[in-house]
Protein backbone atom coordinates (compact mmCIF):
# COMPACT_ATOMS: atom_id res chain seq x y z
CA UNK A 1 0.00 0.00 0.00
CA UNK A 2 1.02 3.12 -0.80
CA UNK A 3 2.16 5.79 2.39
CA UNK A 4 0.65 8.34 3.48
CA UNK A 5 1.75 11.99 2.56
CA UNK A 6 3.55 13.28 5.67
CA UNK A 7 2.17 16.71 6.87
CA UNK A 8 4.78 19.64 7.05
CA UNK A 9 8.30 18.47 7.47
CA UNK A 10 10.02 15.33 6.38
CA UNK A 11 10.14 12.82 9.31
CA UNK A 12 13.63 11.87 11.48
CA UNK A 13 16.09 10.39 9.01
CA UNK A 14 14.87 11.46 5.87
CA UNK A 15 15.68 14.04 3.49
CA UNK A 16 14.51 15.65 -0.03
CA UNK A 17 16.57 13.95 -3.09
CA UNK A 18 18.59 17.12 -4.67
CA UNK A 19 17.28 18.41 -7.79
CA UNK A 20 19.88 19.73 -10.59
CA UNK A 21 18.51 22.48 -12.74
CA UNK A 22 19.01 21.92 -16.01
CA UNK A 23 21.44 24.04 -17.76
CA UNK A 24 23.03 24.90 -21.21
CA UNK A 25 26.61 23.43 -21.43
CA UNK A 26 29.16 25.88 -22.54
CA UNK A 27 32.31 23.47 -23.78
CA UNK A 28 34.78 26.60 -24.44
CA UNK A 29 37.87 24.26 -26.44
CA UNK A 30 41.12 25.92 -28.31
CA UNK A 31 43.32 22.56 -28.20
CA UNK A 32 42.72 18.98 -26.70
CA UNK A 33 45.02 19.63 -23.89
CA UNK A 34 43.08 23.00 -23.04
CA UNK A 35 39.54 22.89 -22.44
CA UNK A 36 36.27 23.11 -19.85
CA UNK A 37 32.95 23.59 -19.13
CA UNK A 38 30.45 25.98 -18.29
CA UNK A 39 27.21 26.06 -17.01
CA UNK A 40 24.24 28.67 -18.23
CA UNK A 41 20.84 29.49 -18.84
CA UNK A 42 19.39 30.90 -21.97
CA UNK A 43 18.26 34.04 -19.97
CA UNK A 44 21.74 34.89 -19.59
CA UNK A 45 22.68 37.83 -21.73
CA UNK A 46 25.69 36.90 -23.79
CA UNK A 47 27.55 39.88 -22.40
CA UNK A 48 27.49 38.34 -19.28
CA UNK A 49 28.21 35.17 -19.98
CA UNK A 50 31.47 36.12 -22.10
CA UNK A 51 32.98 38.24 -19.30
CA UNK A 52 32.05 35.29 -16.87
CA UNK A 53 34.27 33.16 -19.61
CA UNK A 54 36.98 34.99 -19.87
CA UNK A 55 37.11 35.65 -15.93
CA UNK A 56 37.33 31.93 -15.98
CA UNK A 57 39.53 31.60 -19.05
CA UNK A 58 42.13 33.84 -17.54
CA UNK A 59 42.02 32.45 -13.84
CA UNK A 60 42.74 28.93 -14.98
CA UNK A 61 46.15 30.58 -17.11
CA UNK A 62 47.19 32.11 -14.10
CA UNK A 63 46.01 29.48 -11.60
CA UNK A 64 48.37 27.28 -13.58
CA UNK A 65 51.26 29.33 -13.18
CA UNK A 66 50.53 29.98 -9.58
CA UNK A 67 50.58 25.83 -9.28
CA UNK A 68 53.76 25.84 -10.96
CA UNK A 69 55.60 28.74 -9.11
CA UNK A 70 54.32 27.01 -5.20
CA UNK A 71 55.42 23.52 -6.87
CA UNK A 72 59.11 24.79 -7.24
CA UNK A 73 58.96 26.81 -3.80
CA UNK A 74 58.22 23.31 -2.63
CA UNK A 75 61.24 21.97 -4.21
CA UNK A 76 64.01 24.99 -3.75
CA UNK A 77 62.54 27.44 -1.73
CA UNK A 78 61.87 31.00 -2.51
CA UNK A 79 63.29 32.97 -5.83
CA UNK A 80 66.20 34.99 -5.57
CA UNK A 81 66.38 38.53 -6.37
CA UNK A 82 66.12 39.51 -9.47
CA UNK A 83 69.47 40.34 -10.69
CA UNK A 84 70.69 37.50 -9.54
CA UNK A 85 68.24 34.90 -11.31
CA UNK A 86 69.91 32.68 -13.85
CA UNK A 87 73.13 33.42 -11.96
CA UNK A 88 75.54 31.28 -9.99
CA UNK A 89 77.35 32.03 -6.92
CA UNK A 90 80.58 32.11 -8.38
CA UNK A 91 78.74 35.01 -11.15
CA UNK A 92 76.89 37.27 -8.28
CA UNK A 93 79.94 37.30 -6.35
CA UNK A 94 82.42 38.51 -9.27
CA UNK A 95 79.81 41.00 -10.02
CA UNK A 96 79.14 42.00 -6.30
CA UNK A 97 82.71 42.92 -6.00
CA UNK A 98 83.04 44.74 -8.68
CA UNK A 99 79.55 46.67 -8.26
CA UNK A 100 81.23 47.23 -4.36
CA UNK A 101 84.46 48.55 -5.85
CA UNK A 102 83.04 51.09 -7.94
CA UNK A 103 83.01 54.77 -6.40
CA UNK A 104 79.67 54.83 -4.69
CA UNK A 105 78.42 51.50 -5.50
CA UNK A 106 76.64 49.04 -3.48
CA UNK A 107 78.38 47.68 -0.47
CA UNK A 108 79.42 44.36 -0.60
CA UNK A 109 76.54 41.30 0.87
CA UNK A 110 77.66 38.83 2.74
CA UNK A 111 77.24 35.30 1.63
CA UNK A 112 75.55 33.74 -1.37
CA UNK A 113 71.66 33.21 -2.11
CA UNK A 114 71.22 30.26 0.01
CA UNK A 115 73.27 31.56 3.23
CA UNK A 116 70.90 34.47 3.19
CA UNK A 117 68.11 32.81 2.92
CA UNK A 118 69.07 30.71 6.11
CA UNK A 119 69.61 33.96 8.40
CA UNK A 120 66.31 35.25 7.41
CA UNK A 121 64.75 32.05 8.13
CA UNK A 122 66.19 31.79 11.37
CA UNK A 123 65.93 35.42 12.42
CA UNK A 124 62.30 34.99 11.74
CA UNK A 125 61.61 31.72 13.40
CA UNK A 126 63.95 32.51 16.21
CA UNK A 127 66.66 30.05 15.99
CA UNK A 128 70.38 31.05 16.45
CA UNK A 129 72.68 31.11 13.62
CA UNK A 130 76.25 31.74 12.67
CA UNK A 131 76.81 35.63 12.66
CA UNK A 132 73.62 36.71 14.09
CA UNK A 133 73.37 39.38 16.67
CA UNK A 134 76.69 41.94 17.63
CA UNK A 135 78.87 39.42 15.33
CA UNK A 136 76.48 39.90 11.99
CA UNK A 137 78.34 43.00 11.28
CA UNK A 138 82.27 41.38 12.09
CA UNK A 139 80.85 38.10 10.17
CA UNK A 140 79.32 40.39 6.87
CA UNK A 141 83.27 42.17 6.92
CA UNK A 142 84.79 38.24 6.96
CA UNK A 143 82.41 37.47 4.09
CA UNK A 144 83.28 40.51 2.18
CA UNK A 145 86.67 40.40 2.37
CA UNK A 146 87.10 36.85 1.57
CA UNK A 147 84.91 37.11 -1.49
CA UNK A 148 87.15 40.31 -2.36
CA UNK A 149 90.44 38.19 -2.59
CA UNK A 150 89.15 34.82 -3.54
CA UNK A 151 86.44 36.10 -6.29
CA UNK A 152 84.88 32.41 -6.30
CA UNK A 153 81.35 31.41 -4.38
CA UNK A 154 81.72 34.53 -1.87
CA UNK A 155 80.58 31.73 0.51
CA UNK A 156 80.76 33.28 4.35
CA UNK A 157 80.44 30.04 5.99
CA UNK A 158 78.63 26.69 6.18
CA UNK A 159 75.12 26.92 5.60
CA UNK A 160 72.93 27.07 8.82
CA UNK A 161 69.54 26.47 8.71
CA UNK A 162 66.69 26.21 11.12
CA UNK A 163 65.33 22.67 12.03
CA UNK A 164 63.92 20.35 9.17
CA UNK A 165 64.49 22.81 6.74
CA UNK A 166 66.36 21.36 3.48
CA UNK A 167 68.84 22.50 0.86
CA UNK A 168 68.20 21.64 -2.71
CA UNK A 169 70.18 23.64 -5.17
CA UNK A 170 68.19 24.93 -8.06
CA UNK A 171 70.01 23.77 -11.19
CA UNK A 172 68.20 26.53 -13.28
CA UNK A 173 69.76 29.12 -10.64
CA UNK A 174 66.14 30.91 -10.23
CA UNK A 175 65.56 30.31 -6.23
CA UNK A 176 68.26 30.16 -3.12
CA UNK A 177 67.89 26.11 -2.73
CA UNK A 178 66.56 26.38 0.69
CA UNK A 179 63.04 24.11 0.37
CA UNK A 180 60.72 23.81 3.71
CA UNK A 181 60.51 20.78 5.46
CA UNK A 182 59.10 17.77 3.75
CA UNK A 183 55.75 17.90 5.83
CA UNK A 184 54.59 21.26 4.85
CA UNK A 185 56.53 20.52 0.99
CA UNK A 186 54.05 17.63 0.49
CA UNK A 187 51.19 20.05 1.80
CA UNK A 188 52.35 22.72 -0.74
CA UNK A 189 52.07 19.34 -3.29
CA UNK A 190 48.79 17.91 -2.48
CA UNK A 191 47.16 21.68 -3.25
CA UNK A 192 48.75 21.95 -5.92
CA UNK A 193 47.69 18.89 -7.39
CA UNK A 194 44.51 19.65 -6.70
CA UNK A 195 44.24 22.09 -8.28
CA UNK A 196 46.21 21.35 -11.82
CA UNK A 197 43.06 18.63 -11.22
CA UNK A 198 40.63 21.16 -11.04
CA UNK A 199 41.19 22.63 -14.62
CA UNK A 200 42.51 19.73 -16.33
CA UNK A 201 41.27 18.60 -19.24
CA UNK A 202 39.88 15.26 -17.79
CA UNK A 203 36.84 17.52 -15.43
CA UNK A 204 35.12 17.58 -19.42
CA UNK A 205 35.24 13.94 -19.82
CA UNK A 206 33.80 13.57 -16.20
CA UNK A 207 31.39 16.68 -16.91
CA UNK A 208 32.48 18.62 -14.57
CA UNK A 209 31.98 22.51 -14.58
CA UNK A 210 34.17 25.04 -13.76
CA UNK A 211 33.73 28.13 -12.30
CA UNK A 212 35.16 31.07 -10.62
CA UNK A 213 34.24 30.10 -7.15
CA UNK A 214 36.56 27.16 -7.43
CA UNK A 215 39.29 28.50 -9.15
CA UNK A 216 39.07 31.04 -5.80
CA UNK A 217 38.97 28.18 -3.53
CA UNK A 218 42.22 26.09 -5.12
CA UNK A 219 43.98 29.40 -5.32
CA UNK A 220 43.08 30.36 -1.60
CA UNK A 221 44.04 26.11 -0.66
CA UNK A 222 47.31 26.78 -2.47
CA UNK A 223 47.93 30.19 -0.65
CA UNK A 224 46.91 28.82 2.91
CA UNK A 225 49.56 25.83 2.73
CA UNK A 226 52.32 28.38 1.67
CA UNK A 227 51.37 29.92 4.44
CA UNK A 228 51.91 27.29 6.47
CA UNK A 229 55.13 26.64 5.10
CA UNK A 230 56.47 30.17 5.22
CA UNK A 231 54.11 31.84 8.45
CA UNK A 232 57.05 34.79 8.72
CA UNK A 233 55.24 35.84 4.84
CA UNK A 234 57.30 35.33 1.94
CA UNK A 235 60.45 38.05 0.43
CA UNK A 236 58.97 40.65 -1.38
CA UNK A 237 61.22 39.32 -4.32
CA UNK A 238 59.55 36.37 -4.81
CA UNK A 239 56.39 36.59 -7.30
CA UNK A 240 53.98 33.84 -5.65
CA UNK A 241 53.44 37.32 -3.49
CA UNK A 242 51.95 39.47 -6.15
CA UNK A 243 50.43 36.30 -7.62
CA UNK A 244 48.44 35.45 -4.53
CA UNK A 245 47.40 39.09 -4.24
CA UNK A 246 46.07 39.48 -7.66
CA UNK A 247 48.86 42.30 -8.37
CA UNK A 248 51.56 40.55 -10.71
CA UNK A 249 52.68 41.99 -13.87
CA UNK A 250 52.68 39.59 -16.53
CA UNK A 251 53.22 42.29 -19.07
CA UNK A 252 55.87 40.43 -21.66
CA UNK A 253 55.75 37.45 -20.17
CA UNK A 254 54.37 34.15 -21.82
CA UNK A 255 51.03 34.16 -20.46
CA UNK A 256 50.28 38.02 -21.45
CA UNK A 257 49.97 36.57 -24.69
CA UNK A 258 46.89 33.89 -23.86
CA UNK A 259 45.19 36.34 -21.65
CA UNK A 260 41.56 37.76 -22.96
CA UNK A 261 40.06 40.82 -22.21
CA UNK A 262 36.63 41.12 -20.43
CA UNK A 263 35.25 44.35 -23.26
CA UNK A 264 36.99 42.45 -26.33
CA UNK A 265 36.55 38.91 -26.24
CA UNK A 266 34.44 37.19 -29.01
CA UNK A 267 32.67 33.69 -28.06
CA UNK A 268 31.95 31.49 -31.36
CA UNK A 269 30.08 28.53 -32.12
CA UNK A 270 29.23 27.12 -35.37
CA UNK A 271 31.16 29.78 -37.34
CA UNK A 272 28.98 32.51 -36.34
CA UNK A 273 29.66 34.80 -32.99
CA UNK A 274 27.86 35.36 -29.81
CA UNK A 275 26.00 38.86 -29.85
CA UNK A 276 26.55 41.02 -26.96
CA UNK A 277 22.84 42.52 -27.53
CA UNK A 278 21.29 38.97 -27.37
CA UNK A 279 20.32 36.30 -25.19
CA UNK A 280 22.34 32.64 -25.06
CA UNK A 281 18.71 31.46 -26.00
CA UNK A 282 18.56 33.79 -29.46
CA UNK A 283 22.30 31.57 -30.28
CA UNK A 284 21.69 28.27 -29.23
CA UNK A 285 17.78 27.91 -28.84
CA UNK A 286 15.52 27.94 -26.12
CA UNK A 287 16.71 24.31 -24.91
CA UNK A 288 18.19 24.78 -21.70
CA UNK A 289 19.23 20.89 -22.19
CA UNK A 290 21.31 21.98 -24.85
CA UNK A 291 25.71 21.34 -25.16
CA UNK A 292 27.58 23.70 -27.49
CA UNK A 293 31.16 23.45 -28.56
CA UNK A 294 32.70 27.35 -28.41
CA UNK A 295 35.36 29.23 -28.93
CA UNK A 296 36.97 31.85 -27.09
CA UNK A 297 39.23 34.10 -28.68
CA UNK A 298 40.67 37.87 -28.84
CA UNK A 299 39.01 40.66 -31.17
CA UNK A 300 39.67 40.58 -35.15
CA UNK A 301 40.79 36.63 -35.35
CA UNK A 302 37.57 35.87 -37.37
CA UNK A 303 35.54 32.65 -37.99
CA UNK A 304 37.92 29.92 -35.94
CA UNK A 305 38.66 26.74 -37.88
CA UNK A 306 36.39 24.12 -38.18
CA UNK A 307 36.95 21.35 -35.59
CA UNK A 308 38.52 18.28 -37.24
CA UNK A 309 35.69 15.59 -37.79
CA UNK A 310 37.92 12.80 -35.85
CA UNK A 311 40.26 13.35 -33.07
CA UNK A 312 44.20 13.15 -32.75
CA UNK A 313 43.94 9.43 -31.46
CA UNK A 314 41.42 7.93 -34.26
CA UNK A 315 43.55 9.92 -37.05
CA UNK A 316 46.88 8.28 -35.70
CA UNK A 317 44.74 4.78 -35.75
CA UNK A 318 43.22 5.32 -38.87
CA UNK A 319 46.86 5.88 -40.66
CA UNK A 320 48.59 2.78 -38.61
CA UNK A 321 45.66 0.27 -40.34
CA UNK A 322 46.49 1.92 -43.71
CA UNK A 323 49.80 1.96 -43.86
CA UNK A 324 49.71 -1.86 -42.35
CA UNK A 325 47.48 -2.13 -45.35
CA UNK A 326 49.68 -1.35 -47.86
CA UNK A 327 52.16 -3.01 -46.79
CA UNK A 328 50.50 -6.05 -47.04
CA UNK A 329 49.28 -5.01 -50.29
CA UNK A 330 53.16 -4.67 -51.49
CA UNK A 331 54.36 -7.70 -50.35
CA UNK A 332 51.68 -9.77 -52.27
CA UNK A 333 51.91 -7.67 -55.04
CA UNK A 334 55.98 -8.76 -55.40
CA UNK A 335 55.24 -12.23 -54.34
CA UNK A 336 55.14 -13.70 -57.99
CA UNK A 337 56.10 -17.17 -57.35
CA UNK A 338 54.52 -20.76 -57.70
CA UNK A 339 54.95 -21.42 -54.24
CA UNK A 340 51.28 -21.90 -54.03
CA UNK A 341 51.35 -24.68 -56.17
CA UNK A 342 52.25 -27.26 -53.33
CA UNK A 343 49.85 -26.19 -51.44
CA UNK A 344 46.89 -28.98 -50.67
CA UNK A 345 44.21 -26.67 -51.87
CA UNK A 346 46.28 -25.92 -55.32
CA UNK A 347 46.27 -30.18 -55.58
CA UNK A 348 44.09 -30.95 -58.94
CA UNK A 349 43.99 -34.25 -57.60
CA UNK A 350 42.57 -33.93 -54.10
CA UNK A 351 39.51 -34.34 -54.92
CA UNK A 352 39.51 -37.84 -56.23
CA UNK A 353 42.46 -38.81 -53.29
CA UNK A 354 39.03 -37.54 -51.15
CA UNK A 355 36.23 -39.93 -52.54
CA UNK A 356 38.62 -43.22 -52.92
CA UNK A 357 39.47 -42.20 -49.16
CA UNK A 358 43.43 -42.34 -50.35
CA UNK A 359 44.23 -39.28 -48.45
CA UNK A 360 47.02 -38.68 -46.30
CA UNK A 361 48.86 -42.16 -47.78
CA UNK A 362 52.56 -41.78 -47.07
CA UNK A 363 55.11 -44.72 -48.89
CA UNK A 364 58.62 -45.59 -47.08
Amino acid sequence: LPLPPWPGALPAGCRAAPSRAVMVVIHVKRTEADQFLVETTVTESNDALIRRLVRIWNGRLLLLRLADAAEQLAEHGVAKVEEERGLDDKTVAMSRKVEAETPGGRPMEAGTAAEREGRRLCSALGHSAPGAGAGAAAAAAAGASSGASSGAGGSSGALSLPPGWRACPDPSEQRTGVAPPEAQANTIRETVAAARALVHKDAVRRRVALTEEAIAEAKANVGGAVTIAYPMGLPECDPIRDMLAGTEDVEGLAVSAELLEEDTAQLWFAGKEFDRAQTVGDRVGRNEKTKVIGRLQKRGGGPPVREPAISEAERKAMMAHYFKKQQELKELAEDDTDDFMAASWADPKALKRGLTGATNVRFR
